[in-house]
């Protein structure tokens, strides 16, 4: 009966680490961050700051809106609502968004066109947010998406 027990919290552990989040280390050798940055940077708009103003409304599916706090690269407008197509989940490598907390994201154009006022965007995964944490990468991707999307506008 213990060995059932023990296969049976085996079996539910491999199940969750299968549903985990896994993130990619960030490159040590500068050209591979340089190219990590470029290929990341491919249909990026701006590289911006955020807080959060609305949570995601489960009711409506409606995606969180947020507001620039600084644009790093590209360009972005004042505030704008997330593209979801469910609720954030950590385990899907959402992000999760938190009052009071300022996020750096990568913001792309949103696959379907919004149905407010507002603008819409994609944001990257929460493995971009853990690679942002490394100052070379940041700004090999500042860099990169400066390139792509055009001036900055806003502090850093």
């Amino acid at each position: 009966m213990r060995h059932v027990f023990l296969a049976l919290l085996l079996v539910a552990a491999a199940e969750t680490a299968a549903l985990a989040c896994t993130c990619i280390a960030v490159p040590t050798d500068a050209g591979e961050r340089r190219s990590l940055a470029q290929d990341v940077a491919q249909d990026a708009v701006a590289l911006v700051e955020v807080e959060l103003v609305t949570p995601f409304d489960a009711a409506t599916g409606r995606g969180e809106r947020l507001r620039v706090v600084s644009t790093l690269a590209g360009q972005a407008p004042a505030a704008f609502d997330v593209e979801r197509d469910r609720a954030p989940s950590s385990a899907a490598c959402d992000l999760e968004f938190r009052s009071g907390e300022r996020v750096l994201v990568l913001l792309y154009p949103a696959r379907q066109p919004g149905q407010g006022a507002a603008a819409r965007f994609r944001l990257a995964d929460s493995c971009l947010t853990h690679l942002l944490a490394d100052l070379p990468f940041r700004n090999a991707l500042i860099t990169a998406v400066g390139a792509a999307a055009g001036p900055a506008r806003g502090s850093p």
